[in-house]
């Protein structure tokens, strides 16, 4: 997907409510994590946002055990109402 592509559906999540988990590796050499800061930062509450530490581009491969574990808490963390 192109940039704008991904910026007008995170827009789409935001606006309808939804909440949005970001998760960016640290030392990601694709993506610099300073991308995902300013997009985290510009965005409202509902978007939460984790860095993984000694990661890079791939954190679900990389550090598996440890998003399953972020996801999972955002899931539990997550009102549904």
């Amino acid at each position: 997907l192109e940039r704008e592509q991904v910026l007008d559906q995170l827009d789409r999540l935001v606006q309808n409510g939804l909440p949005v988990l970001i998760i960016h590796g640290e030392n990601d050499a694709v993506l610099p994590v300073q991308n995902s800061i300013r997009l985290a930062d510009a965005l409202p509450e509902s978007v939460h946002f984790c860095i993984v530490p000694q990661c890079g581009h791939v954190p679900h491969e990389e550090k598996h055990q440890l998003c399953a574990s972020l996801i999972q808490e955002f899931i539990y963390n997550t009102d549904t109402s």
